[in-house]
């Protein structure tokens, strides 16, 4: 088993393992979700749902968070803070006071009630471009070299 000791060599496995997702002819099922890219207004867009493909889309693993009370789950890269991927979209907790900060580009889905990704409803997308229609996060996270 390869082991990583830095930035550079994760991202080069990332690359390689998107290449591999990418040539991969295996019949899934597409839907409907919001894409929201750092700087970028967001922009819904008909997706492969597989870890393959949501590795493929934003450059690495994902992870989850639900968005309470949408019916809706944000997936991110999960190593973005760690990659120095520029911030995207700081998200609140219930008190209005940032969480944690999404680093890279991330996809919105719709969750039915078995946890399944679905396509966004008209009136979820309604909601969700409002909520992340102002880019406003330009800055990126230090990076490890600098004494952190």
């Amino acid at each position: 088993m390869k082991e990583f000791w830095n930035v550079k060599s994760v991202l080069l496995h990332y690359e390689t393992l998107i290449k591999e997702y990418s040539h991969r002819d295996v019949e899934e099922s597409t839907i409907s979700a919001l894409i929201v890219e750092p700087g970028k207004r967001p922009h819904t867009q008909e997706i492969r749902v597989s870890d393959e493909s949501y590795f493929c889309l934003l450059e690495g693993p994902a992870a989850r968070r639900p968005l309470y009370g949408t019916g809706t789950e944000i997936i991110y890269n999960a190593s973005g803070k760690y990659l120095s991927l520029p911030a995207c979209q700081a998200l609140l907790n219930s008190k209005g006071d940032v969480d944690d900060v999404i680093a890279g580009s991330f996809l919105v889905v719709g969750v039915d009630e078995d946890g399944e990704d679905v396509s966004l409803t008209e009136e979820q997308l309604k909601i969700l471009n409002g909520l992340f229609g102002n880019p406003s996060c330009d800055w990126r996270y230090a990076e490890f070299d600098e004494g952190y």
